[in-house]
C-alpha cells in the first residue's frame, strides 16, 4: 500500500502542544498520528490542541486514531482539542459522524468521560 502525503508538525510549550496536521490521514498513515499524539502524552504534555486547517481528507482510520488518541490523553489526565477544521470533505465527515462533538474546542474544560 502506498502511502499518501500527510505533514505532521508540533509546537511544544511546557504542557502544552499543538500539533499541525497537512494532507490526508488514511489507513496508510493513520497509526502515525496516533502514534505520535500518544508520544506528546508520554513526553508529559498534557493539552493538546490538533490544528486540522491544512487537512485536505481524513479516512475512518484516521477518525479512529482520533478516537484512540482521545482515550490516550485520558489515560494521562491529559486533554486534546481540535481546532481548525475548515476544510468542507474533514467538517462533512467529522460532522456525520460525531467525533466534532467528542472533542471540546480549545480552551474549554475536557470533557468528562
Amino acid at each position: 500500500m502506498t502511502s499518501t502525503a500527510l505533514t505532521i508538525t508540533s509546537d511544544a510549550h511546557a504542557e502544552r502542544v499543538t500539533v499541525h496536521l497537512a494532507g490526508e490521514v488514511d489507513i496508510s498513515n493513520a497509526d502515525l498520528l496516533r502514534n505520535t499524539l500518544l508520544q506528546h502524552f508520554r513526553n508529559g504534555h498534557t493539552t493538546v490542541t490538533i490544528d486540522m486547517s491544512g487537512l485536505t481528507f481524513i479516512d475512518c482510520a484516521g477518525l479512529s486514531a482520533l478516537m484512540r488518541a482521545r482515550n490516550d490523553a485520558r489515560d494521562h489526565s491529559g486533554s486534546i482539542h481540535l481546532d481548525g477544521v475548515v476544510q468542507h470533505s474533514v467538517v462533512r465527515i467529522m460532522h456525520l459522524t460525531g467525533i466534532l462533538q467528542a472533542f471540546p474546542p480549545p480552551g474549554a474544560a475536557p470533557i468528562s468521560y
